[in-house]
């Protein structure tokens, strides 16, 4: 077994201290459960770490809810579980088709809540965010690469302009679960987190120039698409937008003004 890193710490807690992750669970009405390292390509390397964080680390959460009585759990998964979609928009009832480790320890995450929540363990809630993105990101993100390489007045080189995704601004998000805590959910409910439109990878960096005044030529090094590289992920909000009561509020242009203002790209 490997030793405990700064992404798997919380994992080993959760696994191995389930009494007194319950208590600090004592009195909540809800629980939200991020924990889980979120990179899709390092899953490769370590396919065993990403099911033990993800697929464990929900059956311990689970555990620690029912001691200590937590009734409803509010579970963030990701779009990732989708995989290749032929549809313009994904929607929630669509079958999920993971592509990497990462994305299917997160189906299986999803289908241990769904479990739970059908024996009636508890209520829950699952959301699927799409490309989240703004202050505090990533370093390695695609977005920070972008405004590192605009900052230091080099041109933006990215290994392939077509890719397109439905990007989130991380503040959206954040209320997107606030909703979803104060949800009057059934057994389990599954909701996209996404604004319904897409940008590709070569709009994602011209509007980032533009926003940051930069001249840059936008340079595409081309290579061989991976078998598990998804060209176009775009949700389809409208189950969010009816049911929870959420929907987006900040475009692309405006997320990426408001990532630049902040100062922050890591």
């Amino acid at each position: 077994m490997p030793a405990p890193t700064e992404a798997t710490a919380c994992v080993y807690f959760e696994i191995e201290n389930a009494a007194e992750f319950a208590n600090r669970m004592a009195g909540c009405e809800v629980v939200v459960h991020l924990a889980g390292p979120a990179a899709v390509a390092p899953s490769f390397d370590a396919p065993g770490m990403y099911i033990r964080s993800h697929a464990l680390g929900t059956c311990a959460v689970i555990s620690a809810m029912r001691v200590a009585e937590v009734p409803r759990l509010v579970y963030i998964s990701s779009a990732e579980v989708y995989g290749r979609c032929d549809e313009a928009r994904v929607r929630e009832d669509m079958l999920p088709s993971p592509r990497s480790p990462y994305a299917a320890a997160k189906v299986g995450a999803e289908a241990i809540v769904a479990a739970a929540a059908r024996g009636g363990l508890l209520r829950a809630v699952v959301l699927r965010p799409f490309s989240v993105y703004g202050p505090g990101q990533r370093h390695v993100s695609l977005l920070a690469r972008i405004i590192d390489q605009a900052r230091s007045g080099a041109d933006i080189r990215v290994r392939d302009l077509a890719p397109t995704r439905d990007y989130c601004f991380v503040d959206d998000v954040a209320n997107a679960i606030q909703c979803a805590c104060d949800y009057a959910a059934g057994e389990i409910a599954i909701f996209n987190v996404g604004t319904g439109t897409g940008t590709s990878v070569g709009q994602l960096a011209a509007i980032t120039a533009e926003a940051m005044g930069s001249s840059a030529s936008i340079i595409e090094l081309g290579g061989n698409r991976g078998s598990s590289e998804i060209l176009r992920l775009i949700a389809d909000p409208s189950h969010a937008r009816l049911d929870l009561g959420w929907q987006a509020s900040v475009d692309v242009r405006t997320g990426i003004a408001r990532t630049l203002e902040a100062g922050v790209s890591t």
